[in-house]
């Protein structure tokens, strides 16, 4: 796979590029991307303030940040949520990609510790036997003369 590499505020030189990688760097990064003198399809890239990754019909274009990756994450954690400030499965090697998966498994992790909670949830289905109880307003508005499918609402115990 194929992958396009720039660092923000950087200019790299002489990349090949397709339209749609050129679309996606102007609109979704704010790069500015301008065609070489030699004209053989190659373009220079200032590369803007934003980082991220981005799939593009089987390219990747990543445009890494200056700083390190642990710090840009703490930044937008401390612009969203402070649970997102936990930096003990965070290594300066990492990508930014592979940060935030880290981060989020590492979350998930945590979150499911215990267990997953449980608990009762209403239900409201049209079903051929009696569960819970009979929604009269339901089976009279829906199907009206008819017995089946039963119109019942009745609350269900999972996770």
């Amino acid at each position: 796979m194929k992958t396009l590499s720039f660092h923000e505020y950087e200019q790299s030189k002489n990349q090949p590029l397709t339209l749609a990688e050129i679309n996606v760097l102007r609109n979704r990064f704010r790069c500015t991307v301008t065609r070489t003198d030699s004209g053989d399809g190659l373009f220079n890239v200032q590369a803007a303030d934003r980082v991220g990754t981005v799939l593009v019909d089987g390219p990747s274009i990543v445009v890494a940040p200056t700083l390190p990756v642990s710090r840009v994450l703490f930044l937008i954690a401390h612009a969203v949520d402070p649970a997102w400030t936990d930096d003990a499965v965070l290594d300066e090697k990492q990508t930014l990609t592979e940060a935030v998966a880290a981060l989020f498994t590492h979350l998930c992790d945590r979150a499911t510790r215990t267990g997953v909670l449980r608990g009762y949830r209403d239900r409201h289905d049209r079903l051929h036997t009696v569960r819970g109880r009979i929604d009269f307003t339901q089976q009279l508005r829906r199907s009206p003369g008819r017995d089946l499918p039963l119109a019942v609402s009745y609350q269900s115990h999972d996770e």
